[in-house]
């Protein structure tokens, strides 16, 4: 009865760790690559239409190939960069541009994935 209650997590100024800016860019940069597989799985499974030639999913993109194809190349850009980005041996200058590149171009494939589905909802 007089022991005192276990505390799970308790922090203090101290104790908190700082990430570095590399750090972080670093984990973005795993996340866009392991969003851009998810993306490319999923989107091997979706039913799709054939709009000359070309495979469009009918449950997003339906009517709007030049905004699916769009899409495809926000997210292979945002692979891309990504994955130049995190290969390179040391951080350049470079290697900053390719891991800003790809975060530009995954908040692309975003609002592009945004505006196809409120064509779809309006």
């Amino acid at each position: 009865m007089g022991q005192e209650p276990k505390v799970l997590v308790s922090f203090t100024i101290e104790s908190l760790e700082i990430i570095s800016i590399p750090a972080i860019q670093t984990i973005i940069l795993k996340s866009i690559l392991l969003i851009s597989f998810t993306v490319a799985g999923i989107l091997m499974v979706l039913p799709s239409e054939q709009i000359d030639g070309n495979p469009v999913p009918t449950i997003i993109f339906k009517g709007h190939p030049s905004i699916f194809h769009a899409f495809l190349i926000s997210v292979s850009f945002a692979f891309n960069g990504a994955f130049t980005a995190l290969m390179m041996e040391s951080p350049s200058k470079f290697a900053r541009f390719c891991g800003y590149y790809s975060i530009a171009s995954m908040a692309s494939a975003i609002s592009v994935l945004m505006f196809a589905i409120f064509l779809q909802l309006g």
